[in-house]
């Protein structure tokens, strides 16, 4: 059958769509249907969320101070845990669904069970003294920290934990703090694997992950030009992770050295810098990779309100 004209939309047709400030635009293909669940108990904005692996089951952390577990399906709140005595910023379930992490602003980690509500373990984020802080009535926020809200410490308090996530295998977590560090830690110990450095992060709770990429490695036969070269490739992974300068930053995982760091403090605004020389002009707080497509997905605050999308290729 022949295609009718009415049917053909040229890109001239979806530039004036968007120029047309009349647009119609509830009576486009909508990608979000109906609101299925509302969930309502924390007593103070909500930081942080996470689905479980099957979908069933809801996690959120609060500045209450407390993680919360939801039923999806019928909507209810499964139980109420008083995970920390200060803002929740990051919460995350394990691979299998049965564990939870969450990290607060009191320097904490703790592991919890899904089943029971139990807290497996806790330990520091960092080095320091973890006893209660409070941040009085102050509102917290996913930057600014109060100088006087450790007062009441004998001495140097943990870092702030801005967020945290298991390793694909769940036997580590990832976790971000507010004193320029990530680190990986046993989830049965505690006991700091291995510390990142060379990003800055002492104001807001930035995002770090993982990221398995696909290197490849060229090898020729020394002083035979004619010799074709032969290509092995490999999967590498690395800890990735924004920085308040506008970076973004690679690490690899096994010797911890910086291998990249995509922007310069004073990059200038996507757009106006050559291709590769700025990431964000203002902090890059969030970032994602992904491994079929090996890409990575950066976004930066409100003086950049971009998002940029990062091909990842390393050749050795």
């Amino acid at each position: 059958d022949d295609v009718q004209n009415d049917d053909v939309r040229t890109n001239d047709d979806v530039q004036n769509d968007d120029d047309d400030d009349t647009a119609n635009v509830p009576n486009r293909p909508a990608f979000f249907g109906e609101c299925l669940r509302v969930f309502a108990g924390h007593t103070a904005h909500v930081f942080s969320v996470d689905l479980s692996p099957a979908g069933n089951v809801l996690v959120t952390g609060s500045v209450d101070e407390t993680v919360r577990l939801w039923d999806v399906l019928r909507g209810t709140c499964m139980n109420v845990l008083p995970a920390h005595s200060d803002p929740v910023t990051s919460v995350r379930f394990s691979p299998d669904g049965t564990t939870v992490c969450s990290g607060s602003y009191d320097g904490l980690v703790r592991l919890w069970s899904v089943a029971t509500g139990a807290c497996l373990r806790t330990f520091r984020a960092g080095p320091g003294d973890a006893r209660k802080k409070t941040f009085g009535n102050k509102r917290v926020t996913p930057g600014g920290v109060a100088d006087d809200a450790y007062a009441g410490y004998a001495s140097a308090p943990p870092p702030p934990v801005g967020h945290v996530r298991f390793t694909p295998n769940g036997l580590f977590l990832l976790i971000s703090t507010l004193d320029g560090c990530i680190r990986l830690a046993d989830t049965r110990t505690g006991a700091v694997a291995k510390t990142f450095e060379g990003h800055k992060n002492k104001a807001f709770c930035v995002v770090s992950a993982f990221a398995a990429v696909h290197e490849i490695s060229t090898t020729s036969h020394e002083g035979d030009d004619d010799e074709p070269k032969k290509e092995k490739s490999r999967f590498e992974t690395y800890v990735l992770s924004g920085s308040e300068d506008g970076a973004a930053c690679a690490w690899e995982i096994q010797s911890r050295r910086l291998v990249g760091r995509a922007g310069t403090p004073d990059a200038a605004v996507a757009g106006s810098s050559p291709e590769g020389d700025a990431a964000h002009g203002d902090a890059v707080v969030g970032v994602d990779f992904s491994a079929a497509t090996q890409t990575l997905a950066t976004c930066g605050l409100e003086r950049d309100k971009t998002v940029k999308l990062w091909r990842v290729r390393r050749e050795t």
